[in-house]
């Protein structure tokens, strides 16, 4: 849980376990290939017209868990959406895409470390 996002960002709950997770599952590995990949939008869109309740945070949320949990092996991301990798190069495109964001974020944090501490020692 992100402090902040905690809305977004908590666990999963028993109903996104139980009733949503399946399914994501289900449709997401069938989506192999980067053509056809599916966006977060679409995804929550065809959700919610079939009833469920899904927000694109919480649906970021349970591809996390899906990818941290070994459900789909090679579930990868970018700018046209989710698809699983039909080549190695799929997913190290998506690990180096990931660790420009992770370096960005250390990047700010570090700036915003120093001036705090320039601001109040």
């Amino acid at each position: 849980m992100i402090p902040g996002h905690e809305k977004q960002t908590h666990e999963l709950t028993p109903y996104e376990i139980e009733t949503i997770l399946p399914k994501v599952v289900k449709r997401m590995k069938e989506k192999i290939g980067k053509e056809n990949a599916v966006t977060n939008s679409h995804v929550v869109k065809m959700f919610k017209k079939h009833g469920y309740k899904l927000s694109e945070p919480r649906f970021r949320k349970i591809i996390q868990h899906i990818r941290i949990n070994g459900l789909i092996d090679g579930l990868v991301s970018h700018g046209r959406g989710y698809f699983v990798a039909a080549k190695r190069s799929d997913i190290e495109f998506n690990i180096r895409s990931l660790d420009k964001k992770i370096n960005s974020e250390v990047v700010t944090r570090d700036a915003l470390q120093y001036q705090m501490n320039k601001m109040f020692n």
